[in-house]
């Protein structure tokens, strides 16, 4: 049984994105723009609003990506159904304008390992790690 979560579930993605490698924060903001710019203008603007609200670098970023900003979406309410704690009424009333979400203050430890990155020493090692000048093994 999964034990309960002690953060907010808004949270946890301010923190995952800030606890990520920077190749996986391209990612999934690539993602995510490739994603939400097949939808309507409302549900675009909405999920920068939420974004936005837990994780300033990753709303701007998708935003960007979808030609969505900050005064396109500061607007916002939050939905009927949606109940925000005091830290969440703050960041919305500095939307776009927070820093870093949670998570600055913590490290990683249950991360894949970054297989992208491997760091050869020499082209012996290539070989026996099978790689290529694509796979970037020989830098220059």
């Amino acid at each position: 049984m999964p034990r309960p979560c002690r953060h907010t579930t808004s949270a946890r993605p301010g923190e995952r994105y800030q606890l990520s490698q920077p190749w996986e924060r391209d990612d999934l903001a690539a993602s995510a723009v490739t994603l939400l710019s097949q939808c309507d203008t409302q549900i675009k603007e909405r999920m920068v609003w939420h974004l936005l609200l837990r994780e300033d670098e990753l709303g701007l970023r998708v935003g960007g990506g979808i030609g969505i900003g900050v005064d396109d979406v500061k607007h916002l309410r939050p939905l009927q159904s949606q109940t925000l704690t005091e830290e969440q009424l703050e960041r919305l009333r500095n939307l776009g304008h927070n820093g870093p979400g949670e998570g600055t203050d913590h490290q990683m430890t249950h991360c894949v390992p970054n297989e992208r990155d491997v760091v050869v020493t020499d082209e012996a090692d290539c070989r026996d790690r099978r790689l290529t000048r694509e796979a970037g093994c020989f830098r220059e």
